[in-house]
């Protein structure tokens, strides 16, 4: 998006600030990689040392400004000792607003990628949930009754790339069984929610009702061992899973 703007579009004044504040931010990391007396000289101000951005995930650059929000936030008058120290022109006050407002809107999606890139514990199950509850998270800041100053065009812009990015994957119907299946979610991801996004409750039961009446997911039912059995029994207990299919097949 900012390699498409212009000065003169909206997300003009969002990219002018943001790039000064990423230029800075550059030369900082810099120094301290490159200097121990001012990597020590920021451990003493701070407490902490900067987190530097790992050019091969994007997450590492949104937790370097949150630090950097944080840090801006609770101790200003340091950051600017910090920055005369490196011999740099000190952040701004557009710049501040910028990484704070850059932070807050990005924050949902930097949780939503550390969630899905876990390596132990994820299942595809986990896909519509999270994009369902992204996309619910970015309506909320949308519509906040404060209006950004400067990254509400940032906002509108990484909410509609999300919306087409994903738009066909919520006509797989393995991947919306996989998540209303997953015990973690069920049907409650869905829960008091309207349906003014993609799905909505009543439709994942009627998929499932259907999916059951033609069998789909009983394939292998009968087929399976009596200890296999008693350890899903224990499984389905533990997540309460059996008293949803008694439900389902009941208003079949």
């Amino acid at each position: 998006m900012l390699s498409d703007s212009s000065k003169s579009s909206l997300l003009g004044s969002f990219r002018k600030h943001f790039h000064s504040l990423m230029g800075k931010c550059s030369k900082l990391w810099s120094k301290q990689n490159q200097s121990a007396q001012i990597a020590e000289y920021i451990y003493v101000q701070c407490g902490v040392y900067l987190k530097v951005p790992n050019k091969t995930r994007w997450n590492s650059t949104f937790y370097e400004l949150k630090q950097l929000h944080e840090l801006l936030s609770t101790v200003p008058l340091k950051m600017n000792a910090i920055m005369d120290q490196c011999s740099l022109y000190r952040i701004t006050t557009a710049e501040t607003v910028v990484v704070q407002e850059y932070t807050e809107i990005m924050g949902p999606l930097a949780q939503s990628l550390d969630t899905l890139q876990q390596e132990n514990g994820m299942f595809m199950g986990y896909l519509l949930p999270m994009l369902y509850n992204l996309d619910h998270k970015l309506d909320e800041l949308e519509n906040k009754p404060v209006r950004y100053t400067y990254c509400f065009q940032l906002l509108r812009g990484v909410h509609e790339a999300l919306r087409k990015q994903f738009a066909a994957f919520w006509e797989d119907k393995r991947l919306l069984l996989a998540a209303c299946l997953h015990p973690r979610f069920k049907l409650e991801w869905l829960e008091s929610r309207q349906a003014t996004t993609h799905t909505n409750k009543h439709t994942m039961e009627a998929l499932l009702k259907a999916e059951i009446k033609m069998g789909a997911l009983n394939e292998d039912r009968d087929q399976s061992s009596d200890k296999d059995q008693e350890g899903n029994d224990l499984e389905n207990d533990f997540f309460n899973i059996e008293r949803q299919w008694t439900l389902l097949m009941r208003n079949c």
